[in-house]
């Protein structure tokens, strides 16, 4: 999406606020530094393969998992929170 932008000649974060949702380490090396959400995939990979597996037996459900949001320049802020 910065690649796009860029491209476009759109500003980020002057025109366009841009935020990924996968949290990888690499996200702080973007120009500029991309907001995101951090994810703990190991635990979600986990749970996964347990319902796979058949350690769930309740069948179909909704879970939720704790995030991090790490807002860097890509929303207009400066410093990693």
């Amino acid at each position: 999406m910065l690649f796009a932008c860029h491209r476009l000649g759109l500003s980020v974060p002057e025109q366009v606020a841009v935020t990924g949702f996968d949290g990888t380490e690499h996200s702080a090396y973007s120009l500029p530094p991309l907001t995101t959400v951090r994810q703990p995939i190991h635990d979600i990979a986990r749970r996964a393969l347990d319902m796979v597996r058949g350690a769930d037996a309740a069948g179909s459900r909704h879970e939720t998992v704790e995030f991090e949001l790490v807002v860097r320049e890509s929303c207009g802020e400066h410093a990693e929170r």
